[in-house]
């Protein structure tokens, strides 16, 4: 399958270009050469066979549905609920086309349009680049998020980056979030 074969190497430049307080090994082997600076531990990224490093005391958790794989770092335990207040999930979603029927490229602007949103601070202008395996559109766009989680119905900024590569059907979507008391103005930490 080219578009799990590919997604180990598009998986690493998206963590590259997206997080660089993050590296993302996607080595075959066992072991990991990951520099570990203090405070940070690694963990490894089922299915990628990859590693990332989380922030020591923070939560890893990784799932998957038929169509997707889900990795998620969170300041807050989220494994009882889906959501969170501090962190990010990356999606990955091989083969997307099959499900919904729309190129990559085009189900990624479904995904921020449809996005639950009360404001949208900011709309990154896009851009194309070669991904090594095809061209790569690339969005990104802030936005206030009304959510309610662990029993609190507030506000918070998140951060979604979507990365669609059509010729070989790949999708992926970062979602960073921040709580209130982190949002700031439009240079919320995320």
């Amino acid at each position: 399958m080219l578009a799990m074969r590919f997604a180990s190497s598009f998986f690493s430049l998206v963590m590259l270009l997206t997080m660089p307080f993050l590296f993302v090994s996607c080595a075959t082997t066992a072991d990991t050469d990951i520099p570990v600076p203090e405070g940070y531990e690694v963990v490894r990224l089922p299915i990628m066979d990859g590693a990332i490093l989380k922030p020591k005391g923070w939560y890893f958790r990784h799932f998957g549905t038929q169509n997707s794989y889900v990795y998620r770092i969170t300041k807050e335990d989220s494994s009882e609920t889906n959501g969170f207040l501090t962190g990010f999930s990356i999606t990955i979603a091989p083969e997307v086309s099959k499900v919904t029927h729309q190129k990559p490229s085009e189900y990624a602007n479904t995904v921020l349009r449809d996005y639950p949103k009360l404001a949208i601070v900011s709309k990154g202008s896009g851009c194309t680049y070669d991904s090594g395996q095809g061209s790569a559109e690339q969005q990104e766009w802030i936005v206030d998020q009304r959510v309610n989680v662990f029993g609190s119905n507030i506000v918070c900024r998140v951060g979604i980056t979507t990365m669609a590569v059509d010729r070989i059907d790949l999708l992926v979507v970062i979602v960073f979030g921040t709580p209130p008391e982190r949002m700031g103005d439009k240079q919320a930490n995320l």
